[in-house]
């Protein structure tokens, strides 16, 4: 587990800035100006292998053909790539949403938590620390809320020991149930995946579209001049996409990062939970709860 300080620095090393959001977009831009420089210098390779290998003969006699078909793929390419970023990005304003959620569940688990026990909820708070750890920042993760190991386990366990011991507790299973309930929807929104086929697909679908570009431009079907910029730019827009659509598929990295949303929230339970942690067992009467004070 991790100390409070290595927490902050997760936190702060997640958070939204401006200086990480250009970073992530950065990496795009990259590998996106690395294929399309690719492109460029492979361009004339390509036709020439074309040319030789296939050996087309086909000039001026379908070019009607071959213009509908490339119309046809750009089209079935734009409309699969959309309906991908529309299900991508719905999926992570819902994680985002339930991560929200989460949150809010933590600090009432940590305020009942610390208004019932005093300085015996030590153990829950490292507990609710883990649980940042295991869960807030790995948003897909699928491990069962209450299985052994879990953060959230140990704090219901934790918390029936103090019943059975004669503490009313009452109150800190509920939050847990409600953080239970909590993390169990982002679960089940995280569990909205795209199956392996449709990635398949979808880079198929690219490649044919590029290597339509190629067999049709030995054919004569496009004009000499620009061809070289065209195959590019197309290459470039293509690589572009795809890299957006892999970098919302991943909720937790990247400029779509749903964990980066939540710096102020977690800054906050990171706070209250040094605070509490640090004070004294013998000041008792002062573990009250105070909502917004952090020193």
């Amino acid at each position: 587990m991790a100390s409070g300080q290595q927490l902050e620095e997760s936190i702060k090393v997640r958070a939204w800035t401006v200086e990480r959001s250009v970073q992530s977009l950065g990496k795009v831009f990259l590998v996106t100006g690395s294929a399309t420089t690719a492109a460029y210098l492979c361009h004339p390779y390509l036709l020439n292998t074309a040319a030789h290998v296939l050996n087309l003969d086909f000039r001026d006699s379908v070019t009607a053909f071959q213009t509908s078909f490339f119309s046809f793929l750009s089209l079935v390419f734009a409309i699969f790539s959309g309906n991908t970023m529309a299900f991508l990005y719905d999926r992570q304003k819902e994680v985002v949403k339930n991560l929200y959620a989460e949150c809010m569940a933590l600090e009432e688990l940590l305020e009942e938590s610390v208004n019932t026990l005093g300085p015996d909820a030590r153990d829950i708070l490292a507990q609710i620390r883990l649980y940042i750890e295991q869960e807030i920042f790995v948003p897909e993760n699928q491990s069962p809320p209450l299985g052994e190991g879990h953060a959230l386990a140990a704090i219901r366990a934790k918390a029936r020991n103090y019943r059975r011991a004669g503490t009313d507790v009452g109150e800190i299973l509920q939050a847990s149930q409600r953080l239970a309930h909590a993390q169990s929807e982002r679960q089940a929104t995280a569990c909205r995946l795209l199956p392996p086929v449709h990635w398949a697909l979808l880079y198929t679908v690219g490649s044919l579209f590029v290597a339509t570009f190629i067999l049709f431009e030995t054919g004569g079907s496009f004009s000499n001049e620009g061809r070289h910029i065209l195959f590019t730019v197309l290459c470039g827009v293509m690589s572009f996409v795809i890299m957006l659509l892999r970098d919302l598929a991943d909720p937790a990295e990247g400029i779509y990062n749903a964990t980066s949303l939540l710096g102020e929230r977690l800054s906050y339970i990171t706070t209250m939970l040094n605070k509490y942690e640090k004070l004294p067992l013998w000041c008792g009467s002062r573990w009250r709860w105070r909502r917004g004070a952090g020193s």
